[in-house]
């Protein structure tokens, strides 16, 4: 794993970090197991609603993913890229299929408006963990380096999640 001081400056300069084999292979499989319970449980309605995504199935609701959401080496991780006091605000899980609708550009901060959105320290951090290998052929998230620390025309948007 990258050395605590380098992931906070990667993360200060790109705005992500890439932290692969962070978590052990057995809590991936535990993990991708019970997403396959919470999909299989997901209404066909519920997917329609959110279709560009595939699923937003919110991790609170289902107290199996407590361990994940609580996760000392994820709470690690996260001090290591700078958050001095880690929670957890909200979570998903996110089952994108192939051949679906594209994914639509976004941003989960909504504080653009502030200078202190521009700072070197995030305000908000977010960690998405991958259950299956993702590459750029197939889906895996996108981002626009530094757009953190740069007004974006993303970051003016009316609603973060939406087709504009």
């Amino acid at each position: 794993m990258t050395t605590v001081p380098n992931l906070a400056d990667e993360l200060e300069d790109k705005g992500f970090v890439r932290a692969a084999g962070a978590l052990a292979p057995e809590l991936i499989d535990s993990l991708l197991l019970r997403a396959h319970a919470a999909l299989f449980r997901e209404s066909a309605e519920a997917r329609e609603s959110v279709r560009s995504n595939g699923s937003l199935i919110h991790l609170a609701d289902n107290p199996e993913f407590a361990d994940i959401i609580g996760s000392p080496v994820l709470l690690d991780l996260l001090r290591s890229c700078g958050a001095t006091d880690p929670r957890f605000t909200g979570g998903f899980l996110i089952s994108k299929p192939g051949g679906g609708p594209p994914l639509f550009w976004h941003q989960d901060w909504w504080g653009w408006d502030s200078a202190t959105s521009y700072l070197p320290r995030a305000q908000q951090l977010f960690a998405m963990i991958y259950l299956t290998d993702t590459r750029p052929e197939n889906g895996c998230l996108r981002v626009i380096p530094g757009s953190h620390r740069r007004d974006h025309q993303l970051h003016h948007l009316d609603a973060a999640h939406s087709e504009g």
